[in-house]
């Protein structure tokens, strides 16, 4: 970190500042070729003068401790409070997930309800031309994601997002909802990867509580795979 890098406890901050949390449960749905992280979370600030943490501000979730390191933000030239962590796999889907910060000075808590795997639920027989629909309730604002198809895939696409032909987030008031177009080049055992994202804050409602920043946002990405035969 450089030297000239003002520090900025928790109780300095207290009230004046937006925290961003970016939790993974499982990899993103990305390239083909990337490799598979690990579930992880990263922790912003959103510090005018580009202050960091102090040295001795922890980060606790699901009782494990660890420090924040501070990233430099190459974008303003300077050192922002930021860290991140990894954890166990299933962390981030319990019900509910609270995040701590803590130094010296003071605590701080957010927490917000997780995306539980009993929320998601994926018809296991489909036929060629039929939507399949995948419906929850009692979970996070979901409008965005991807989904890909492992094994054979000859001949088509086996990858697509949001605005992307054979996936659909349509609006919806009562529950959230994801569709995917079962088509002829589906291979008959295929076994499909969804990954959502969850929003707190923003176009999603805010977290069960935010005590310490000025707001708070959370995102949530949640992958699940599910075997289905495909009849002809």
């Amino acid at each position: 970190m450089p030297s000239n890098t003002p520090t900025r406890s928790l109780i300095e901050m207290r009230g004046q500042t937006a925290v961003s949390i970016h939790a993974n449960d499982a990899a993103l749905i990305g390239d083909a070729d990337s490799a598979p992280l690990p579930p992880s979370i990263e922790i912003n600030l959103d510090v005018p003068d580009c202050a960091a943490f102090d040295e001795d501000t922890r980060l606790r979730v699901a009782g494990r401790t660890v420090p924040l390191a501070n990233a430099t933000d190459e974008s303003f030239g300077c050192t922002q409070a930021q860290g991140r962590a990894t954890f166990p796999v299933g962390v981030f889907s319990g019900q509910p997930v609270t995040i701590e910060l803590e130094d010296s000075t003071d605590l701080w808590t957010v927490k917000f309800d997780g995306f539980s795997n009993d929320a998601l639920e994926f018809p296991t027989q489909l036929t060629v031309g039929q939507v399949a629909k995948m419906t929850w309730t009692g979970a996070p604002h979901v409008d965005n994601g991807c989904y890909r198809l492992t094994g054979p895939n000859e001949g088509f696409d086996p990858h697509g997002c949001k605005f992307d032909d054979g996936i659909r987030f349509p609006p919806v008031t009562a529950a959230d909802t994801v569709e995917l177009d079962i088509t002829v080049f589906w291979p008959q055992q295929a076994e499909v990867l969804l990954s959502m994202v969850a929003e707190y804050g923003g176009l999603g409602p805010p977290p069960l509580r935010c005590d310490g920043p000025a707001s708070c946002g959370v995102l949530l990405n949640v992958n699940r795979t599910f075997a289905v035969t495909v009849a002809r």
